[in-house]
């Protein structure tokens, strides 16, 4: 394994990070005390050398273990050594804590922050990601009362995004005229139920940061849509009082189911994913049955399961099959027109093309497992077998760093949430009941809740958590970061006298003097002072 092409990619992947610290200069002497501490990081880290020739297997769990222990490098020296007890100073400490430790804690910077391009592509990139300057810039720079209103609505549609993972206003913002190409009486109502589960989330104070990413929206805006388009067929008219009224409240206390499943969730780090907009659906689909002020009546008719087979032509054409695949990303919405399947696809891309691959990928295995399984073309034309499994492989894709086992882990998930979806249909057709999204939380969260049992993925933590694309990003810079370490440690170990040891240092130096630099000037500031 070459020492240059692990520097040099450490180094062009860090240089988002690197800009928050100054640049380091380092003479070309190095006093003996520097190497003599270079030195005591052999101890803490010989056991993960073999993991060069082993490979990515052992990471997830050294990662943490590295970052932890590089945080404070004076802790390696002798405890009776009282020159080693200084802690590095800030500056180092950042850079280490930034390489080692940025996938387990604190927040991080896009590696889109650091690239100059032109007015048009800059635009772009500010507008990709979860867009986290603008929040900041509303309240800096517009009047308050006129912010308030502003930064209120931006939540509402970062809710509408995080439906589909995404935390952006703009995404939330496409997938909204999507929602009122559709039917603009659905998408009203949708928006009813979001901002009063939003308003709920802030009377009643709950964590500002989960409110500011739109994390008590999404379920609400859920189950204003599914209220409205169970209701009634009309597109643009057939208003009936109750059902607005109903949005508003089933809407609010989707908030109060999501702070309660995300208690229980939390010692398996996971979200309750949809399961509040379900629970609260489901409580009002339920109960209308003894409403006998509300006019409802079942979302399908009742019918028990037939296991009789039929000699009916289960074939599809291609245009069927790419019309069931865009319906199925609208249908996460409940909207069954291609265009607002295309309008959702491409507000889900404005955040992260990894994520809208992923989406298209999943509703497309979705219609070839139910081809494969003889389901009705008719459904799967519809999208119908599209949503759930291209929520289910999108959520892959999110909670781990997208990797060839994610990919392993969201073909898996993706076909058995056909097949969970298949047999909750069955299961729930008898009382007239729809499965919603249920099939997508019943697999998804085991597939996320076996974290750190297996290490074939990389699972990434939740206040972590922005866009694939970051994810993967981290990765590389934490894994370079990882091996140039280790190959620096090997290259001053092996050496045999003191000058051979200066010399590799120095060439360390030229390849990556970033971090070299910055690495031997903090050891050699701690142990001057």
């Amino acid at each position: 394994m070459k020492m240059g092409r692990h520097a040099r990619r450490l180094s062009t992947r860090r240089e988002s990070i690197e800009a928050k610290t100054e640049n380091v200069t380092t003479g070309n002497r190095r006093s003996p005390a520097t190497r003599q501490s270079i030195e005591r990081i052999v101890p803490i880290t010989e056991e993960f050398e073999d993991d060069l020739e082993i490979g990515e297997d052992k990471w997830s769990s050294h990662f943490k273990k590295l970052g932890s222990t590089a945080v404070n490098l004076s802790a390696i020296a002798s405890p009776e050594d009282d020159v080693h007890k200084k802690e590095l100073s800030p500056k180092m400490q950042e850079t280490i804590r930034e390489i080692f430790n940025v996938y387990f804690e604190g927040d991080y910077t896009s590696w889109q922050n650091s690239i100059e391009q032109n007015t048009f592509v800059a635009f772009w990139l500010s507008i990709r990601g979860t867009m986290p300057w603008l929040q900041p810039w509303i309240e800096e720079c517009t009047p308050r009362f006129l912010g308030t209103i502003l930064l209120f609505s931006e939540i509402c549609l970062r809710g509408i995004g995080q439906v589909f993972f995404q935390n952006n206003p703009i995404s939330g913002l496409l997938i909204l005229i999507g929602l009122f190409i559709q039917s603009t009486r659905v998408a009203l109502h949708g928006v009813l139920a979001v901002i009063a589960g939003n308003l709920l989330a802030i009377l009643l104070r709950f964590d500002t940061g989960l409110i500011r990413s739109g994390l008590f929206g999404y379920n609400s805006v859920l189950v204003g849509l599914a209220l409205a388009t169970f209701d009634s067929s009309e597109e643009h008219s057939g208003w009936y009082a109750p059902i607005p009224v109903s949005s508003i409240i089933f809407g609010s206390f989707s908030s109060i189911l999501f702070v309660f499943m995300g208690k229980i969730l939390v010692p398996y780090q996971s979200p309750p994913l949809t399961l509040p907009f379900n629970v609260a659906t489901l409580i009002f689909l339920a109960g209308s049955a003894h409403m006998l002020r509300v006019q409802t009546g079942p979302v399908v008719m009742p019918s028990f399961p037939d296991y009789s087979s039929s000699n009916v032509d289960m074939s599809i054409t291609a245009k069927q099959f790419f019309s069931g695949t865009i319906r199925g990303i609208g249908q996460v919405y409940l909207a069954n027109k291609i265009s607002s399947g295309l309008l959702i696809w491409a507000g889900i891309a404005v955040c992260s093309r990894i994520s809208a691959l992923a989406a298209f990928f999943g509703s497309a295995l979705g219609v070839l497992v139910a081809l494969a399984t003889g389901s009705e073309p008719s459904a799967i034309e519809q999208g119908m077998f599209g949503f759930n499994p291209s929520l289910t492989v999108t959520a892959m894709i999110m909670f781990y760093v997208p990797t060839l086992g994610a990919v392993i882990f969201a073909l898996m998930a993706g076909v058995m949430t056909v097949a969970g979806q298949q047999a909750l249909a069955s299961i729930m057709s008898p009382y007239g009941l729809p499965f919603m999204t249920l099939p997508f939380c019943a697999i998804c969260l085991p597939f996320i809740i076996v974290q750190g049992t297996t290490p074939i993925v990389f699972p990434v933590p939740l206040s972590s958590m922005t866009v694939p694309e970051d994810h993967l990003e981290r990765f590389h810079c934490l894994k370079d970061g990882f091996i140039f370490l280790l190959e620096a440690i090997d290259s001053s170990k092996k050496s045999k006298n003191v000058t051979d040891r200066r010399a590799n240092l120095k060439k360390l130096t030229k390849k990556s003097s970033k971090f070299t630099d910055e690495l031997s000037q903090s050891l050699q500031s701690t142990e001057m002072n």
